[in-house]
């Protein structure tokens, strides 16, 4: 009886080890990936929902839908990205950065943001940073020579003409940018 019972305890024990538990499988995101080669991405969250920057027709027949550049001579780096519905050009979503001297982005947090909503899809025309509520922003990337910017940021935004309020989360970009004297 006892060789049963050790049997059954070792069959036991065997089945208990052989069970693992499933690690979830972290779904795939609605947003282009961080990366820091100068890919053209553009993305964030508003209010839970995607925004990734489109590409759309302008005259005379080229494609554009984010620009960006860094002006040497005010020290500001600004990006215009531009998500297209409905066949039409809806919102704009623009962020701006003032570069310090050093070149270092974490000591100097000076940023903007705003939202142009053409067709009123998010409820106004124009948003703005709120600035009574908290932003994140991180530049991971910004090479002069090659004319790169990488980073992130989040940020809540409210309405200039009207009481709405968007709050931006897992924003991320990475940019070629022009250099303006």
């Amino acid at each position: 009886m006892k060789t049963l019972n050790f049997l059954l305890f070792l069959l036991f024990l065997v089945f208990v080890m052989s069970c693992k538990k499933d690690t979830p499988v972290e779904p795939e995101s609605d947003l282009p990936p961080l990366t820091t080669t100068g890919e053209g991405t553009f993305g964030c969250y508003l209010n839970g929902e995607p925004w990734v920057a489109e590409w759309y027709l302008t005259a005379p027949g080229t494609f554009e839908y984010l620009e960006s550049s860094y002006s040497l001579s005010s020290g500001r780096f600004g990006i215009e990205a531009t998500l297209r519905g409905d066949g039409t050009l809806n919102q704009v979503l623009s962020l701006g950065y003032a570069v310090p001297q050093n070149g270092n982005f974490s000591t100097y947090p000076e940023f903007k943001t705003n939202i142009r909503d053409f067709n009123k899809n998010l409820g106004c025309y124009r948003y703005k940073l709120d600035t009574l509520s908290q932003f994140q922003s991180e530049i991971i990337e910004f090479d002069i020579d090659n004319q790169i910017a990488s980073g992130t940021f989040s940020a809540n935004i409210i309405g200039e003409d009207c009481l709405d309020t968007i709050k931006i989360t897992d924003g991320r970009f990475d940019v070629q940018f022009n250099v303006i004297p």
